[in-house]
């Protein structure tokens, strides 16, 4: 399900300035349990995988035609097969896909000093929780739970990472 609040009105918000204006928030997808790999070797499910195929292409439409973007993945195979996912709806390659330590090592002053360098308007980070529970609490204020494949669009109106709002969130 997608929840939206004015979405539409979400985008001019992106076009001004030279720095974040819009962090999307994405949790990796159903993933198999712990194997030899490791945890950083844990590969989605197919039917995680399917979940996400069914509803990133229109959750990230919005975005598609974005000028200033960057994709932004922990290094976890999970986090990258659902980047890929996001990357496709994105018209993007898998090529596009930046890989950030701090996603996987939930490190959220590392994330946010990253955040704050980036040169693009909207950053799509794909992580794990409970860093995205917190990285959303702590820009936004939002509470509960973060779901697998869950995404949370935070909007900024003001200079730096201040004033976070909510955007949009979808739901596999």
């Amino acid at each position: 399900e997608i929840y939206t609040l004015s979405l539409h009105d979400a985008l001019p918000i992106c076009q001004v300035g030279t720095m974040v204006k819009m962090l999307v928030l994405v949790r990796h997808g159903d993933a198999e349990s712990r194997g030899p790999a490791g945890d950083i070797g844990r590969r989605l499910t197919d039917e995680g995988r399917s979940a996400l195929e069914a509803v990133y292409p229109e959750a990230f439409k919005p975005l598609r035609d974005a000028t200033s973007l960057a994709l932004w993945a922990s290094p976890a195979i999970r986090a990258m097969q659902t980047a890929a996912v996001i990357a496709d709806a994105l018209g993007l390659g898998e090529d596009d896909i930046n890989v950030r330590n701090s996603l996987y090592e939930q490190d959220q002053e590392e994330f946010l000093a990253e955040l704050a360098q980036a040169s693009e308007e909207i950053i799509v980070a794909v992580g794990h929780v409970p860093f995205m529970r917190h990285v959303a609490h702590y820009l936004a204020g939002l509470d509960g739970g973060f779901s697998k494949g869950e995404v949370r669009a935070i909007g900024f109106e003001s200079d730096g990472l201040t004033g976070g709002r909510v955007l949009w969130t979808v739901e596999p």
